[in-house]
């Protein structure tokens, strides 16, 4: 997950916000503002129609006696088996049963729709205090995002095969205070630093071709690495598999120089470089942050002097599924210790939260499964091959930011060709205990193996980036941030 700010962080809220209100379900906004740039639009009638229409009381209908001809009943026949057809369709592909109300709304805009990255990120990258979006070898000048400028050569990919551009971070790499961006491509391959010329340079794009780049690490295996400041001071480190053991690389004193791989786990604790699950987090409290995979975790010694092997320890007694995305570590239950989150499979289905108890032991409680019958939210969708785990309305509990990665494998895995959703799971406490109910961001977008959640437009209220086999589309969350008494 690439962030600029907030990694399994709260999400402050405006300190003079008034109550939220939640409208009835058929009174939500769904309608798109208007912008230079083409809309990702719904069709708002249609979706009302369909959608909406079944779930709502039905006003007292005058009765009425229409003359029909032999072809007239067939056009009204095909009509309504395309009806019925396109009802079946959106049931399936999002939900079988109206969602809980929600203030939350999103207005979408799509950038483009060819595939460049399956990740990206934001930041400044010309030094006017904007945030700029990245997408591979592209970055997008802000506030509007229209002007698009090259990185590095740009290449277009279909969208059964894969892109060299999987992952994107920001940092001032040479301290020179321009923004640079780091590019994580297939597993197993390096790392790639990208100088920035200079901002001077940026702002005049006559002077600019493609920035200089060099190999940063040796090979980056494991499908979820994590750029954090795994240890304390300095740039973020890169934390991976590599040479068949967990560990991170770490900037030297020239950090554009390749940076040294600090191995923590034992020989074959990450076998191949297409093993799936992998987070960062203070899981035991004491204030350093841990690393874990899909069924263990390691935590960090008082001292790393001597390159000591980390603490080996069992959070989930057998395997949950084959290895989802991001493991995302916080405190969802408000009780004051780290759990976990994440998918289950990569390119199935799962979802769920891990609750740890005072002995430090994790109860799994599932979220979404392969069935819509298994939840009252009736929502079921697979390849969540990115999650974050964030405050979105500010209400100071962790929600889940997630989605289906189009195409993963060509389409091949299940549910693999099924609409491409974007969701976020709203945390409430209920009587029965913590309740997610999902909420639909967008229906077109999905996500690749990293979804960027943050303030793009410097409102106050977290966004989401997607860069997909879909193209990339940013969406801006435009309800008012205020607080709940």
């Amino acid at each position: 997950m690439a962030a600029c700010g907030w990694r399994c962080t709260f999400f402050g809220a405006c300190k003079h916000g008034t109550l939220r209100t939640q409208p009835r379900f058929d009174e939500i906004a769904f309608a798109r503002e208007s912008t230079g740039i083409r809309n990702i639009n719904q069709n708002d009638n249609m979706f009302k129609t369909v959608m909406l229409k079944p779930f709502l009381p039905s006003p007292a209908m005058p009765s009425f006696s229409i003359q029909t001809t032999p072809a007239l009943r067939i056009t009204l026949c095909c009509i309504a088996l395309l009806s019925f057809s396109l009802t079946a369709f959106l049931q399936h592909a999002v939900a079988t049963e109206p969602q809980l109300p929600t203030s939350v709304q999103w207005k979408s805009i799509r950038l483009h729709s060819v595939f460049h990255a399956e990740g990206g990120a934001c930041g400044d990258l010309n030094g006017d205090k904007i945030t700029d979006l990245i997408e591979g070898p592209l970055w997008y000048q802000g506030p509007d995002f229209k002007q698009v400028h090259e990185i590095a050569p740009a290449k277009t990919f279909p969208k059964s095969a894969y892109s060299d551009h999987f992952f994107s971070h920001v940092a001032d790499v040479n301290r020179d205070g321009a923004s640079d961006v780091i590019a994580i491509g297939f597993p197993g391959q390096t790392a790639r630093l990208y100088i920035n010329p200079g901002h001077d340079q940026l702002s005049d794009p006559q002077q600019v071709k493609h920035w200089e780049v060099s190999n940063l690490t040796g090979p980056v295996d494991n499908e979820s690495p994590i750029f954090m400041d795994l240890i304390e001071g300095g740039l973020p480190e890169l934390v991976c598999g590599s040479q068949s053991r967990y560990g991170y690389f770490q900037a030297g004193p020239d950090a554009t120089q390749p940076w040294i791989w600090h191995p923590i786990a034992r020989e074959g604790s990450c076998p191949h470089k297409f093993v799936h699950s992998m987070g960062v987090g203070d899981v035991d409290g004491d204030g350093r942050l841990d690393v874990l995979d899909r069924t263990k975790w390691w935590r960090q010694p008082k001292s790393l002097e001597g390159e000591p092997q980390w603490e080996e320890h069992q959070w989930a007694d057998a395997a949950y599924g084959s290895g989802g995305a991001q493991i995302c570590v916080g405190d969802v239950d408000g009780d004051g210790d780290a759990d976990i989150v994440t998918s289950y499979n990569a390119h199935a289905y799962g979802l769920g939260w891990f609750e740890q108890a005072d002995d430090g032991s994790f109860t799994k409680h599932d979220l979404m499964t392969a069935s819509t019958d298994d939840f009252d939210h009736r929502v079921a969708f697979s390849q969540l091959h990115a999650v974050v785990l964030i405050d979105m309305n500010g209400d100071k509990a962790l929600d889940i930011v997630t989605g289906r990665r189009h195409y993963a494998h060509g389409g091949h895995d299940p549910g693999g060709k099924e609409p491409p959703v974007l969701f976020w799971f709203e945390n409430t406490k209920t009587k029965n205990g913590l309740h997610f109910e999902p909420r639909l961001i967008d229906g077109d977008s999905g996500i690749g193996v990293e979804v960027t959640v943050d303030d793009f437009n410097g409102d106050g209220k977290p966004d989401v980036l997607s860069a997909s086999k879909r193209g990339l589309s940013v969406h801006f969350q435009t309800t008012p941030l205020t607080i709940p008494k």
